[in-house]
């Protein structure tokens, strides 16, 4: 250790301070944006469900207003961006004129199910 020039003792432990920090800031910036991935691709998911959640109530409002009373009520698999989607279709009378329409729609994502419902009534003209 006597071999060090002049002036530069403990240069060495601050360059590795400055290293680590470099690192630190390196390892905690793909750790971040992996996280900011995975975010997006459910947030994508959960989209793609309320839009799909909307397309049926619109198809199952129109076939009711167009005197179409046979309307299909079976689940639907829908894939979509490598992801599988469940729609499961109620609908029920709830007046002389009036219907309750809920589309529930499920996927899985890590393993997780994740579901998405919305309603509404529907009042048809005698």
């Amino acid at each position: 250790m006597q071999n060090l020039i002049k002036g530069e003792e403990g240069f060495f432990i601050i360059d590795m301070m400055i290293a680590s920090v470099f690192l630190i800031a390196i390892v905690s910036l793909l750790f971040f944006m992996g996280n900011a991935n995975r975010i997006n691709h459910q947030r994508a998911n959960h989209i793609t469900a309320i839009f799909l959640a909307q397309e049926y109530l619109n198809k199952l409002e129109y076939e009711l207003r167009h005197e179409d009373l046979s309307v299909e009520l079976n689940d639907e698999k829908i894939n979509y961006n490598e992801c599988d989607f469940v729609i499961k279709k109620d609908l029920w009378q709830i007046g002389e004129n009036s219907y309750s329409v809920k589309i529930e729609v499920k996927w899985n994502y890590e393993d997780i199910l994740q579901n998405e419902i919305q309603e509404r009534e529907i009042y048809l003209l005698p």
